[in-house]
């Protein structure tokens, strides 16, 4: 279960240099084993100007960042990098973590993370939310819920957070809201997606949805997309056939819903159905949600820093779940939720308390005060 990063570094950092001497390569190399050594890693070595580390198949920027910790920050990949002779190579490596600074704006998973198990805010959560608002740090909704949906499910929160139109990310980074409530950005399903993720779980006999920005519509519905219901999302809508759907309305993502077993089956099925051209990612055990290539709330959070005039490492990002990695990998202070998975605490800088503590409320309390 490893494979080679070699295609997300430079070409300077993988094709080796010429003329470079082999006490160099020797020292290099042995540069790269200490990283072995404190990483616990399958194989590294540093060969001239090439880096090759043998890393797990979802290997990405986050993973390195992680590995970097572990060996007291990235000062030995930037040694290694800044050794190889070029800018680009330490500019890259110095990346993959960005230094924190005093935080000035918040980004916050709902569901797992500002809401409770029972999908309920705290009178905690929302007191410290608005404090935190207060204090002039931005507080912002960055989830997979639709903006009516995550503004509707937080109570009193919520209903300031519309009323002073707050920016936010919502549908998976799909809409990215800027100040008073103004779409800057959004993303939607080509039809030919629509009608081929739809068709692979109609011949499976699974239930699916679409997002259509606040809607959540279906060729027919049951007890799977009933499910919504306790989440105090939109009732779904039978809308017509898929085909209709797909070129009637505008579908931002589509989730398939069925028990967990089921779900991590049909998973690399479909990953093989699309063949490359969307993003599969998951929030809940129970739904894969099917983006447009590339979507991600780290790619929604980044548009909307940008456009609030922030750098990433003034960011606080709390989250719990796979669809938050990118989100908690981009910012300088992350703090994963104690009910997170490890894939998603081994990202994070922090872990904080689980959602049925309070455990978002405790890390605004501390990075943001």
């Amino acid at each position: 279960g490893t494979a080679t990063m070699a295609s997300s570094l430079p070409s300077a950092m993988v094709a080796p240099a010429r003329g470079t001497s082999r006490s160099f390569a020797v020292a290099a190399l042995l540069s790269a084993l200490l990283l072995q050594a404190y990483t616990g890693s399958a194989a590294a070595y540093h060969g001239t100007r090439s880096l090759r580390l043998a890393l797990p198949v979802n290997s990405n920027l986050a993973t390195i960042a992680q590995w970097q910790r572990r060996t007291s920050g990235s000062l030995l990949i930037r040694s290694c990098a800044t050794a190889a002779g070029t800018a680009q190579d330490a500019a890259t490596a110095s990346t993959a973590r960005r230094q924190p600074s005093a935080v000035r704006v918040a980004c916050l998973d709902v569901d797992g993370t500002m809401i409770s198990p029972s999908h309920t805010i705290s009178e905690r959560m929302v007191a410290t939310a608005m404090a935190v608002m207060d204090s002039g740090v931005t507080l912002c909704a960055c989830t997979g819920r639709a903006r009516r949906g995550a503004l509707g499910v937080l109570g009193p929160l919520g209903k300031r957070l519309d009323a002073e139109g707050a920016p936010g990310v919502y549908l998976q980074g799909l809409q990215v809201f800027g100040r008073g409530g103004r779409l800057l950005y959004e993303q939607t399903l080509a039809p030919k997606l629509v009608k081929t993720v739809s068709s692979f779980a109609c011949e499976r006999g699974i239930s699916i949805v679409a997002y259509s920005g606040d809607d959540i519509i279906c060729e027919t519905t049951d007890e799977w997309t009933d499910v919504f219901l306790q989440y105090n999302e939109a009732t779904p809508e039978s809308r017509g056939s898929w085909r209709e759907i797909a070129h009637k309305f505008k579908v931002h993502k589509m989730i398939l819903l069925a028990p967990p077993s089921t779900i991590a089956e049909i998973r690399r099925a479909l990953v093989d159905v699309l063949h490359g051209e969307a993003t599969i990612t998951q929030a809940i055990s129970t739904m894969l949600e099917v983006l447009p290539l590339g979507a991600s709330k780290g790619a929604g959070v980044e548009i909307l820093l940008r456009e609030l005039g922030f750098e990433p490492s003034q960011a606080l990002a709390i989250g719990d779940a796979e669809n938050d990695i990118e989100m908690l990998s981009l910012v300088g202070t992350s703090v994963a939720m104690g009910n997170a998975p490890p894939n998603v605490k081994e990202v994070a800088a922090h872990v904080t308390a689980t959602n049925s503590e309070d455990g978002a409320a405790q890390a605004l309390e501390r990075f943001c005060f």
